[in-house]
């Protein structure tokens, strides 16, 4: 009761109580609804207070009421309640209230999408004003109801990123409440964007020109969430106005087995409007500063990560940008950048290689990728000084496991999405990639047979008859003496891609081919290759039938198992389904032999195949 409170109440109690309310929403979800009705009257209630010792308790309920919101679906009346009361708290001048204010901003956006657009008139203001205060939020302009006053023209941001520069006072970057809510602040203004689609273009340029101003602000966090939501509202824009405009968040681990075809995000080249223009001017600016400057690893990952995401939304256009990026990415790959200088090097003293060392590696990985992605066979010649810089990493015997993985891993990326285009990029790299085929590592052992597959699904004739036999050897030592099950699925898929690639070569072994194959599908632990394989199946009966033939049996005891999986994808069903059908056709006395030596179960299975139970009957 907020005019007559309880002293007997231990406040930090409730508080308490709260918190595993929180967690009792996002473990049990809808099953909550039971209980939903009294204890959102109890969280209203305590948002309602406005004496300071009760001001924690408010933000705890507010807190609590987003997560609520982000896993349960309320009636617009409440939404309305929760927002004005939230209103109010705004003017309570607590940091810990804003900064649960403005995580309930989000969740409303979130399920609410452009119906938030009321509510910016609120929301962004003060999200704005916390982006730009010093000490706190303590007051606003009057006309918070007026959403024509927050619209600008992003032409007044300055070209110029050093405007407000905070780097020099890096080392008292302190975790204190005020910076929490400037991190929150940051962060949210670029999910709402992202929820609440065109309503947000109006108020665009006032969240961009308040976010660039904190692009080096000295805490760390600002800076990561500043690109993160710099690039959401850059997305988001583009978004609003291109309906064929689609993303996908670039890799940030070495998942290396599915891909075989990834698109790009811009099939043709994507033209900005002006305002467009200068954010990713802005922000390629900005990233490449961090890149050279930044003392904070997290924050150059980041930076990475959203020249990834840059290169692959706007393609092309970023073409003017390629080349300081690829500089930045060598100096960081030669352990030469500020972020990077930990110890001195005259110190015996061997720096310790931990998480956010990975996460940076990861991130340029991602990075190339991208711009391997973005530009196709003609990143070859972009990328040949990275590409040597890889190499020159693999030979390091002092590097950390994860540092080989790295430059292995983009290594395969350069040279996946150039195609044929890398044919002079092969030759040093097939030395290292048949030594690592038998890497301790396993992570760098099928990177390695990945890697191989690739290279000689690529490369002209002339060099696959010179590598070839070794080659086949070194994939047929992996499926016959590997124990770790990924590694054989990925032998089992280059394999496979080489058989696409080049079946005339494999002529004289595809009878063994197919019949080691056999003994290790369906696959297990990369399930979305088993349809690469199966497609190589197909090109093998057109190319020699007789490979496919000999080895029927155990071909319809995989089809058997493939087709009792209720997981297994359609593509995999129609290619078998039309693979039984062609061999049922032309060879239906082996077919029918065969279809003798199943089990009961597994020729239950086959016989219902469309098709075939007519023909064998």
């Amino acid at each position: 009761n907020n005019n007559n409170v309880n002293v007997n109440v231990n406040v930090g109690l409730q508080e308490m109580v709260i918190s595993v309310i929180c967690s009792i929403v996002i473990s049990s979800r809808n099953y909550f609804l039971e209980y939903l009705e009294n204890v959102m009257k109890c969280l209203i209630e305590c948002m309602k207070f406005v004496d300071d010792d009760y001001f924690v308790l408010r933000s705890r309920a507010t807190n609590c009421v987003a997560v609520i919101i982000n896993y349960i679906d309320l009636d617009n009346d409440t939404y309305a309640e929760i927002m004005k009361l939230a209103r109010v708290g705004l003017d309570l001048e607590f940091t810990e209230l804003r900064e649960a204010t403005y995580e309930l901003f989000c969740s409303l956006a979130n399920a609410l999408q452009e119906k938030f657009e009321c509510y910016l008139p609120v929301a962004i203001p003060w999200l704005i004003a916390s982006c730009h205060s010093n000490d706190g939020v303590y007051s606003l302009c009057s006309n918070m109801d007026n959403i024509s006053s927050l619209t600008s023209s992003l032409q007044e941001i300055t070209k110029d990123p050093n405007e407000q520069n905070y780097s020099h006072i890096s080392s008292f970057a302190v975790r204190t409440a005020f910076l929490d809510e400037k991190t929150t602040a940051c962060r949210v203004i670029g999910l709402i964007a992202m929820n609440t689609r065109k309503t947000f273009i109006p108020v665009q340029g006032n969240a961009v020109k308040a976010l660039l101003s904190l692009g080096l602000y000295f805490d760390e966090n600002v800076r990561q969430n500043v690109l993160i939501s710099l690039c959401k509202i850059l997305e988001n824009s583009i978004r609003s106005r291109d309906s064929k405009f689609w993303t996908t968040t670039p890799k940030q681990t070495c998942d290396l087995d599915t891909q075989t075809h990834t698109k790009s995000y811009i099939n043709t080249p994507l033209k900005l409007t002006d305002e467009e223009n200068i954010i990713v001017t802005q922000l390629f600016a900005l990233c490449l500063q961090h890149l050279a400057e930044d003392e904070s690893k997290k924050v150059v990952s980041q930076s990475a990560l959203t020249l990834a995401q840059l290169f692959e939304m706007v393609g092309p256009v970023a073409q003017s940008f390629t080349k300081q990026t690829i500089q930045k990415i060598v100096t960081l790959l030669q352990n030469k950048s500020i972020c990077q200088r930990g110890v001195n090097e005259e110190s015996d003293i061997i720096p310790i290689f931990d998480e956010d060392d990975t996460l940076l590696l990861e991130s340029l990985s991602s990075l190339i990728c991208s711009i391997s992605r973005a530009f196709g066979p003609t990143s070859v010649s972009l990328l040949q000084p990275t590409f040597e810089t890889l190499l020159k990493q693999l030979e390091i015997s002092t590097n950390h496991e994860i540092e080989r993985v790295a430059s292995l891993y983009s290594l395969s990326e350069i040279v996946h999405y150039a195609h044929g285009a890398a044919q002079q990029l092969f030759q040093p790299l097939l030395p290292h990639v048949m030594r690592g085929i038998s890497d301790t590592n396993i992570i760098f052992r099928k990177t390695c047979v990945f890697l191989l597959g690739t290279i000689l699904s690529y490369i002209s004739q002339q060099f696959q008859e010179k590598y070839f036999q070794n080659a086949l050897q070194l994939i047929d030592e992996v499926l016959l003496n590997e124990k770790n099950r990924s590694v054989i699925d990925i032998g089992c898929s280059s394999l496979a891609r080489i058989i696409i690639s080049n079946p005339k070569l494999l002529s004289p072994h595809l009878t063994h081919i197919v019949s080691v194959l056999l003994q290790h599908l369906p696959l297990v632990e990369e399930k979305i290759n088993n349809n690469i394989i199966f497609r190589s199946f197909i090109i093998v009966y057109q190319q020699q039938a007789n490979s496919m033939v000999e080895n029927l049996h155990e071909l319809l005891v995989v089809i058997a198992k493939v087709f009792s999986d209720y997981v297994t994808d359609s593509q995999s069903i129609t290619i078998l389904t039309n693979l039984v059908n062609s061999i049922t056709d032309d060879h239906l006395f082996q077919f029918q032999s065969a279809i003798f030596l199943l089990t009961e179960e597994e020729r239950e299975i086959i016989t219902k195949i469309k098709g075939i139970e007519e023909k064998i009957s």
